[in-house]
């Protein structure tokens, strides 16, 4: 029984392709989107039941220095890219 099935009761679909990330105090980890996998609701239907929101909402305050630092690096990265 897969961490899917288990936890959420929710397979991976398949043709699913998983990501490859580095694993908190190992080597590497698969991992897989929720919308790479199926149930009994759709990914969608579960996202928003399983959180009891909009899991992408965005709420709270954004410190000025944080937001002015995130739009130095963007500019950078778009410089660097262009």
């Amino acid at each position: 029984m897969t961490y899917w099935q288990k936890r959420f009761n929710r397979w991976v679909k398949k043709d699913a392709r998983p990501y490859i990330i580095l694993a908190p105090m190992g080597p590497v980890m698969l991992v897989y989107d929720v919308m790479d996998t199926e149930g009994k609701e759709t990914a969608e239907e579960f996202l928003h039941n399983g959180f009891g929101r909009n899991p992408f909402d965005v709420k709270g305050i954004l410190p000025k220095e944080m937001l002015d630092s995130a739009m130095e690096i963007a500019k950078q990265l778009h410089k660097r890219f262009s």
